[in-house]
């Protein structure tokens, strides 16, 4: 089951959206939404994803963006910016946010090193590339398996609580 790009389909074929921006940021590659909406013209995929890490034969998306195992705030940052910018000229109406917190740096399975800080200006950004466009967002939780718990709940709360804050 893929919620995104089910999802996707859906709002072309039944909410009249033209052109969707999927930006997975969840710290496994988004093969399957990859996989499945490979030959969509009207739904651009993004994956930026922990290089080393499951699923270990990547799909391809419409752009796949690997980081380096341990990256920290800088450099998940910095490469994240850079990619926006190359977004910039993708049209889209709506965008798909995967939103996982496994690259916390207390995640058992994320194999990154960022911190809730990190993860709010990676959400800010996200949310400023959407204003910019006047673009919906549509935010899908990813993965999260911190030890203890705590940490991903506190993260999935900061990233909805911003969201509430830029809509009004």
């Amino acid at each position: 089951f893929n919620d995104l790009a089910i999802c996707a389909l859906k709002a072309i074929d039944f909410y009249g959206f033209k052109r969707i921006i999927i930006l997975d940021l969840d710290v496994h590659q988004g093969d399957g939404t990859a996989s499945i909406l490979k030959n969509r013209k009207d739904i651009f995929t993004f994956s930026m994803h922990c290089e080393k890490n499951f699923p270990f034969k990547k799909a391809k998306s419409d752009l796949d963006i690997a980081i380096p195992e341990n990256s920290t705030d800088v450099e998940y940052l910095e490469i994240l910016f850079n990619a926006l910018e190359k977004l910039e000229n993708v049209d889209s109406s709506l965008i798909f946010f995967q939103a996982g917190v496994d690259s916390l740096k207390d995640d058992r399975y994320g194999k990154l090193n960022l911190t809730l800080e990190g993860l709010d200006k990676r959400n800010k950004a996200i949310f400023n590339f959407a204003r910019k466009r006047n673009n919906p967002v549509l935010i899908f939780m990813g993965g999260g398996y911190s030890k203890p718990i705590g940490q991903t709940v506190n993260a999935f709360k900061k990233l909805f609580l911003m969201a509430a804050k830029i809509k009004n």
